[in-house]
């Protein structure tokens, strides 16, 4: 006969909060991949765009990831203009997702 734990509220807690912090660093990694990044941006440029954006399939803050926080620092250094927005969804959460621009916008907004 087995035995039943009692419910820890705290373990499950953290527990939750640890898988909610592995599966967005694995997205971040999907998402800001330096062979994704290429990608996206070459894309955009090729269609005359001048900005891209990047997000998960799944709406999810990424913004506080290594991965997003290491790429976001090497795209400005690059040049680009990289910025975290926010849109509301009708009948959802709120979605954050990465603009980063380029061309004579992402200069006058970096030098302002």
């Amino acid at each position: 006969m087995s035995v039943t734990k009692p419910f820890d509220a705290k373990e499950a807690l953290d527990r939750m909060r640890e898988r909610t912090r592995e599966t967005r660093e694995r997205v971040a990694g999907e998402v800001f991949s330096i062979g994704n990044v290429n990608d996206v941006l070459s894309e955009a440029a090729a269609a005359g765009l001048s900005a891209a954006f990047f997000e998960p399939e799944n709406p999810m803050d990424l913004s506080g990831t290594t991965t997003a926080v290491a790429m976001v620092e090497t795209l400005q250094q690059a040049g680009f203009l990289a910025e975290w927005q926010t849109r509301q969804k009708v009948n959802g959460e709120p979605e954050k997702y990465l603009r980063v621009s380029w061309g004579p916008d992402a200069k006058a907004a970096k030098s302002s």
